[in-house]
């Protein structure tokens, strides 16, 4: 059941019609095909949620002033705690302002490392635990791992030269200076006698080399032998003494070499260097210069070693809290990188989301916005501007209404260039398309004065598409304009209405609404029984009541012919308020043009009979003289005028 609800301009209320029509439709067809909350389109709802859910169990790791946590730069946790996914990298804001705070190098590798796209995490472990790598760790450390010999072995080592010096001055005798070369002179006369035999010796002339002289030259050749063996020896305990003390010397070390303008770094470079310079000097020099050398060298050594020590313990002591924060943040982030694979799986789960869910609101506002275009050719009724897409465009809470509309061959967009019965008109368009959706659980459609601002075209356009809603749905429409009365009662179904009527003391009566025919035609006869009126005066009403009646009929008639032909009511209606009297509208009534009055009797008579051509002709005369004879037989000949003109 359909029910149109119009205004009748002779009641002060509204007035409600009601097309009885029957439902095109089943109670567990609506059941069926119903969206409820927990499911779209066949997909869960709950799917959503549980992928959000599964994304902010993986991003929760984020940056805390409290304690560290890893962060992903495939992750991103807005400010309202809605997880969504980005390939943003994410820093432990707080971690990396306190690393900003600490003259470290440490800090700075930390910062450089955290700010990278993908954090190595074995390399954070080496920053956090050991960093024996950075620069100033490594001088410092160096520093402190330097080692010089032992003073005792350097004391050992110059003990060792001055008793070889020793030796080497006692063995060093004029005879034992000359032994080697007498002996090597001795042992070739030896030869000389062996070969030769006896003989005067062939040096100085004087001696015989005979058995005798062989016996002393080979006793005084092992004593020339034991002699220079002495010297050679002490001359070679010299050199080994002296290469062993040059071998506690060791070269300038290479992070001495550097000029870091470290007063204690300066120093023990310039003892290692006198150190150093030990290794072109004599025995002698070695002796009196080795030991005053190593001494300055081990203090110098001793306050370097202090001083390094004295700031890696500062060092150590800011930094082991922050690698305290490293490894916190390394050990949850090293589980985030291990779901990395799931968190793909999330992106992709996180796209088909957004994808379906795009699709399937295209797919359910599709229907919607063809019927909304449908609507709108079916009630603009020769206006220029064509609707030509409805969709729903944005996201999150900009979601919005996209409508397309075109003036001749100009897109543009519809609100800008639309009337006030225009944006009437397209609401109207937009509602009832959901309104009569099949998954609404209502069936029927409540609307209240849809017709303001419209002109008479789009109003008889609105009665046309709640006549095809009403096929299906009732249609419940309030309304103080005659207009949409009038428009419904030209359709082929005509409705039955009523009026809500307020009368004395704002009592309210539902009336049947007669068609203005009808109405007409009644007040006629209520006005023929009055027999208090004075019978002229009751003539002339009577006659009037006829002649709307006439009127009624008769525009009716041309109205419902010319618009089914596809004309705008807007040239009907100046066709019909073009023709000045009842016989010209009779005439377009019956012969579809004006100037035909003089033929309109003869097809009367044809048609009907006499009387209906008395009853015009009295009719047109009592409108302004009255009528001086029986009212009922006038009526009931009227009223079958009607009929012949609305046929």
């Amino acid at each position: 059941m359909c029910v149109l609800t119009v205004c009748s301009a002779t009641t002060s209320r509204a007035a409600i019609s009601l097309f009885d029509r029957p439902r095109a439709m089943s109670t567990s067809t609506s059941r069926s095909r119903g969206v409820g909350p927990s499911s779209l389109g066949g997909v869960p709802i709950t799917l959503g949620w549980r992928a959000k859910c599964a994304i902010s169990r993986l991003v929760t790791v984020g940056a805390s002033s409290a304690s560290p946590a890893a962060t992903t730069r495939t992750a991103d946790t807005s400010s309202s705690g809605v997880a969504s996914l980005s390939r943003k990298p994410l820093a432990p804001v707080a971690l990396l302002a306190e690393l900003a705070t600490i003259v470290d190098p440490r800090a700075r590798r930390a910062e450089s490392l955290l700010a990278a796209g993908k954090v190595d995490l074995d390399e954070l472990v080496d920053i956090a635990l050991y960093a024996d790598d950075t620069a100033e760790i490594d001088r410092l450390n160096g520093l402190v791992g330097l080692g010089i010999p032992a003073r005792q072995d350097v004391h050992a080592a110059v003990e060792q030269i001055r008793t070889a010096l020793e030796r080497q001055a006692g063995a060093s005798t004029q005879a034992a200076e000359t032994a080697e070369s007498a002996g090597r002179l001795l042992a070739e006369a030896l030869s000389l006698h062996q070969h030769a035999g006896d003989r005067a010796c062939p040096v100085c002339g004087a001696g015989n080399l005979d058995t005798a002289w062989r016996r002393r030259a080979e006793r005084d050749l092992d004593q020339m032998h034991a002699l220079a063996r002495n010297i050679r020896e002490a001359r070679a305990d010299v050199t080994t003494t002296r290469e062993r003390l040059l071998s506690l010397v060791g070269a300038l070390p290479a992070v001495l070499r550097e000029n870091t303008g470290d007063s204690t770094v300066t120093t023990l470079a310039e003892a290692w260097q006198a150190w150093t310079d030990l290794r072109p000097m004599s025995p002698t020099e070695l002796v009196s210069a080795g030991v005053s050398a190593h001494v300055e060298l081990s203090k110098a050594l001793d306050h370097a070693r202090d001083s390094a020590t004295t700031r890696l313990k500062e060092l150590d002591q800011l930094w082991q809290p922050v690698a305290v924060r490293l490894m916190g943040w390394h050990d949850a982030a090293d589980v985030l990188y291990a779901e990395s694979e799931l968190l793909s799986l999330l992106k992709k789960a996180e796209a088909w989301l957004k994808q379906s869910t795009a699709s399937l609101r295209d797919d359910r506002m599709a229907p919607i916005g063809d019927e909304a275009q449908r609507i709108w050719e079916s009630m603009r009724q020769h206006s220029d501007v064509s609707l030509e897409s409805v969709k729903l465009a944005g996201a999150s809470t900009r979601r919005r209404v996209s409508l397309r509309a075109v003036i001749g061959s100009t897109e543009t967009a519809a609100f800008s260039v639309m009337s006030q019965g225009e944006l009437h008109t397209l609401g109207l368009s937009l509602f009832l398309p959901r309104a009569t959706m099949d998954a609404s659980p209502f069936r029927f459609v409540v609307i209240d004065d849809p017709v303001q601002a419209m002109d008479p075209g789009k109003v008889s356009g609105l009665a046309d598409v709640l006549a095809r809603i009403a096929t299906t749905r009732q249609v419940i429409v309030f309304s103080h304009d005659d207009r949409l009365a009038e428009a419904v009662r030209r359709l082929p179904d005509p409705p039955t209405m009523w009026e809500v009527q307020r009368r004395r003391q704002s009592a309210v009566h539902v009336v049947r609404s007669m068609d203005p025919i009808d109405r007409y035609l009644d007040d006629a006869r209520a006005l023929a029984n009055t027999s208090e009126m004075p019978r002229d005066i009751r003539g002339e009403l009577v006659a009037n009541c006829c002649r709307g009646a006439l009127e009624a009929a008769a525009h009716r008639k041309y109205r419902t012919a010319h618009l089914r032909r596809g004309e705008s009511l807007a040239d009907v209606e100046s066709v019909l308020s073009a023709a000045p009297t009842t016989h010209a509208v009779l005439s377009l009534a019956v012969f579809d043009a004006t100037g035909h009055e003089g033929e309109l009797y003869r097809r009367l008579s044809a048609d009907l009979d006499h009387r209906a051509v008395g009853a015009l002709k009295a009719c047109k005369v009592g409108a302004h003289v009255g009528l001086d004879e029986d009212l009922r037989p006038f009526i009931r000949n009227i009223e079958r005028l009607t009929h012949w003109v609305a046929r």
